[in-house]
């Protein structure tokens, strides 16, 4: 189905149409994705992270994992650091070849990198160590994190790549913006559109956000709100469909 981030033109529908919603999480994975996203327990439980050795803790809220493995989970080389993906489904996945120690494999020196489980993760975490017994990359942040909360937060890597924003995929950022079909504010919201317009383009001349490119659809929709719903609901479903 065809995804789209919805913008409205606030003066004339703000809270008219309701946004499209990303992945349904059960309450355990909403809050790894809390943890995950922030640093922070609903539980009110207190998650450190520890930096340096010895270690220095200090606020996970300061250096959530989304800092550096990001909102899909994939991690992208900055500053001459390569987070590992946490993607559940790749971190409980053997590959390299060759035994552990040997120079063949892992991120391109050959070795062998174990599977992933949950025990294994729980060290890597709080240790640094990884299924191997390797140290991790030094820059790579332990947490201090109770047993409920590192399960919450393993559910949530189970789903976080099907759990992104609507309209957001990795080549463009999708936008639907929602302007008036008729009445005194058409003109006004024309001229809105065309600077807009005319902003993603510069944008996207200069990379688009983060690496994607900026496709700004506009929606003129009635002032009635019932059938600006509806019209709304069709475009969402099935943009082909919309008049």
């Amino acid at each position: 189905m065809v995804r789209f981030l919805v913008i409205a033109f606030s003066v004339a529908f703000a809270g008219v149409i309701p946004a499209a919603h990303a992945l349904d999480l059960t309450p355990r994975q909403a809050v790894g994705k809390q943890i995950y996203h922030r640093g922070e327990s609903p539980s009110g439980a207190a998650i450190s992270a520890l930096l340096g050795d010895p270690p220095m803790a200090v606020s996970a809220t300061i250096l959530p994992c989304v800092n550096c493995h990001g909102v899909d989970g994939l991690g992208r080389p900055e500053g001459g650091v390569d987070p590992t993906p946490l993607l559940w489904e790749r971190l409980t996945r053997a590959y390299g070849k060759g035994e552990p120690g040997s120079e063949e494999g892992v991120r391109g020196s050959g070795r062998l990198h174990r599977p992933y489980d949950p025990e294994s993760f729980a060290r890597a975490v709080r240790e640094g160590i990884d299924p191997s017994g390797r140290r991790l990359n030094p820059a790579m942040i332990r947490y201090a994190i109770d047993d409920d909360d590192l399960a919450a937060l393993i559910e949530y890597l189970k789903v976080i790549d099907r759990d992104l924003d609507p309209g957001v995929d990795d080549e463009r950022v999708r936008l639907a913006m929602l302007v008036p079909a008729d009445g005194p504010l058409v003109e006004l919201a024309e001229g809105v559109r065309r600077v807009l317009a005319s902003r993603w383009e510069e944008r996207n001349d200069r990379g688009g956000i983060f690496g994607r490119r900026v496709e700004v659809e506009t929606v003129a929709i009635p002032d009635d709100a019932e059938q600006a719903r509806e019209l709304v609901e069709v475009f969402l479903a099935d943009p082909a469909r919309a008049p």
